[in-house]
């Protein structure tokens, strides 16, 4: 029986996005098929999800499970299959523990040339293909990062090395170096949280680092901090959209050129995107750019290991549909080499093309030529945290409505600081502002029109009221009303309002009605 202190789940009508994609996490993840319906059930104990999806209008592509907590049965597997979907598990570490679809090709004469590509001039021309366009990527990302870094020589060096490689060894020599000038260009980029989280924050999480983790050494895996572990669970997207293009293709992810044969490996899925691996870079350094973090959204494991937390996981899987349009002409064109008969040219065996889809138009010329280095600019939508106080945010600002008051008086002591000193200084030099030509001629109509202002209600009126009256009356009630409001209902500077509202200086009477009734205007909007 349920406990009666479980949460009810919330029943969701569609929950599927716009690109296809559904991803379902949280404890206890339930996939089944009921009553020709596919049921899932996600979430946490706090807030269950339920939904039901149909085969005719789920519109499904991808179906990503995060987590190892829960059960899909045999018969929900069959109905992604029969939907088309893809279905793609990844762990909590963001390991990718499986990425499955059905083949839109079976043509054993393309596997039997992968099988032998290790041993023939496919491999090494395969290799190369990819490493030429990774490097080409990796340099379009270091034009963003810093257009004058240092770090572009030596990866013009390592391209131009690369195409006169002689052998696979050579090939991974070139990379390895290209790679490591462009993770140094990546060291310093600073990763930003919210001013009050900072305290909670170890020193080594505030900047991207080096590229090896702290906790295994030279090794990627096991990030030991945000920015890696990012970079990690986008690598571990793309590995699985590489997986589900191979397959497409009818192609054995685990048969590789670069990537040595190991038990339980994906070699030539993690050859394919290697070509793709910068657009997944360039995806982590527009969110480090645009966004500020909370401390909530990382956990230090006790080993020193940094992971995602809830729901920053899920939104980050939001950019599979960006990887699988990234990977799709690279597993195609390779696929394409593959059937050719001569590695080296550039005509080579026309195949269907279902992951781009280029083929359909009848009578398009084929396009033989190598796919260009071309970086997604699509950003991974992740939730924004105020930079003070680290509370969740609109994603087009980036303080929340507590801090951006506080912020704003700030600001403004320090630039209006800094304008006062700036004042001094160009006094000091005798260029006073305030005493050009032209600020002499503004200030003598200025005083002209309130003097004149002031004489014709000089002769309206009989007497002048008790300055006291307004110290009294009317003071007390500006003291919440803006500078600007102030200044708009006397006509005043704003130098001048700040006075009246500080109580230094008392408004000629003509003034008096005007600011009493912008103290009552705002009274009221307070009230409301």
């Amino acid at each position: 029986m349920r406990s009666q202190n479980a949460a009810s789940p919330s029943l969701a009508t569609n929950p599927v996005g716009s690109d296809g994609l559904l991803v379902l996490s949280g404890y206890g993840v339930r996939v089944a098929v009921e009553r020709r319906h596919l049921v899932i059930r996600d979430g946490f104990p706090s807030e269950r999800r339920e939904s039901r999806l149909s085969r005719a209008t789920c519109g499904l592509k991808r179906l990503v499970v995060l987590g190892h907590s829960g059960t899909v049965s045999l018969e929900a597997l069959r109905w992604i299959q029969d939907v088309g979907a893809a279905f793609v598990h990844i762990d909590a570490d963001g390991t990718v523990v499986t990425a499955s679809t059905a083949p839109a090709l079976n043509d054993s004469r393309l596997r039997r040339a992968q099988a032998l590509a290790g041993l023939d001039e496919r491999g090494y021309a395969i290799a190369k293909e990819l490493i030429r366009i990774k490097i080409e990527g990796q340099r379009a990302v270091l034009s963003a990062i810093d257009p004058e870094s240092h770090e572009y020589g030596a990866i013009d060096d390592a391209l131009r090395a690369l195409a006169e490689a002689a052998d696979l060894d050579s090939i991974r020599l070139f990379e390895a170096n290209a790679a490591a000038a462009y993770w140094r260009a990546w060291s310093p980029i600073e990763v930003r949280f919210a001013r009050n989280h900072l305290p909670r924050i170890p020193a080594h999480w505030q900047r991207f680092g080096a590229r090896g983790s702290a906790v295994t050494g030279a090794s990627p895996r096991r990030a030991s901090n945000p920015a890696n572990a990012l970079l990690n669970y986008l690598y571990a997207i793309l590995e699985a959209e590489t997986r589900i293009a191979l397959l497409t293709l009818g192609l054995d992810p685990g048969m590789g050129v670069l990537h040595a044969d190991q038990r339980g490996r994906d070699s030539l899925a993690l050859d394919v995107m290697e070509a793709a691996r910068p657009a997944a870079d360039r995806m982590l350094l527009d969110l480090l750019q645009s966004r500020v973090f909370r401390a909530a959204d990382f956990h230090e494991m006790r080993d020193g290991t940094c992971r995602l937390v809830s729901p920053m996981p899920e939104q980050v899987v939001g950019s599979a549909d960006a990887m699988r349009r990234e990977i799709a002409p690279v597993a195609e064109r390779i696929a394409s080499m593959l059937s050719g008969p001569n590695p080296t040219s550039s005509r080579a065996r026309a195949l269907p093309s279902p992951l781009t889809e280029s083929n359909r138009s009848q009578g398009r010329k084929s396009v033989a030529g190598r796919p260009r280095a071309k970086i997604s600019r699509k950003r991974v939508r992740v939730s924004q945290a105020c930079r003070i106080c680290g509370q969740g945010t609109s994603s087009k600002t980036v303080l929340c409505a507590d801090c951006r008051p506080t912020q704003r008086s700030e600001a403004g002591e320090h630039y209006g600081k800094k304008a006062l000193e700036r004042l001094a200084e160009r006094r000091r030099e005798g260029k006073d502002p305030t005493k050009s030509p032209d600020a002499l001629r503004k200030q003598g109509r200025t005083s002209t029109r309130n003097r004149l202002l002031e004489l014709e209600w000089d002769r309206t009126h009989l007497e002048r009221p008790d300055p006291e009256t307004f110290v009294s009356e009317i003071l007390p009630r500006l003291q919440g009303v803006p500078l600007r409001a102030i200044s708009a209902a006397t006509g005043l500077s704003l130098r001048y309002s700040s006075m009246i509202r500080r109580g230094e200086y008392v408004p000629h009477p003509r003034h008096w009605r005007s600011l009493s009734q912008s103290a009552a205007s705002s009274l009221g909007a307070d009230e409301v």
